[in-house]
């Protein structure tokens, strides 16, 4: 995930690519060091692999998940993949219904009132 720094960084060094060919040779080279003119440096242990767009030539960045993302199996549960609920004669739940199908329902979850109170947590 890009810090505001970080993308102050980028920019200034974009822009100065933009006007300064000899600068953006050096950025492309050795991004480590044209960014040390920027007086910014690179974390240590971290790399950067500056590229160049073109009318025919794009490129995609894939970046990290953010550190607190749902994974794969952790989309699966949230949607109801690896979770089941079963209510018991009595108990309330909230519907749903795919494509207005009310032959199928779909239970989203329980409901509580003030008669029953839900389960305590512990």
């Amino acid at each position: 995930m890009n810090t505001p720094e970080e993308n102050q960084v980028k920019s200034a060094a974009i822009a100065r690519a933009w006007e300064d060919p000899k600068f953006r040779a050096r950025l492309l080279a050795n991004p480590a060091e044209a960014l040390k003119e920027l007086g910014a440096e690179l974390a240590p242990g971290s790399s950067l692999r500056v590229v160049v767009d073109t009318p025919e030539k794009h490129h995609w960045v894939i970046p990290t998940p953010p550190p607190d993302s749902l994974q794969e199996d952790d989309l699966d549960d949230v949607a109801g993949g690896a979770r089941t609920f079963l209510p018991e004669v009595d108990d309330e739940a909230l519907l749903g219904f795919s494509s207005s199908d009310t032959r199928g329902p779909v239970i989203i979850g329980g409901l509580w009132n003030g008669a029953d109170k839900p389960p305590s947590k512990g």
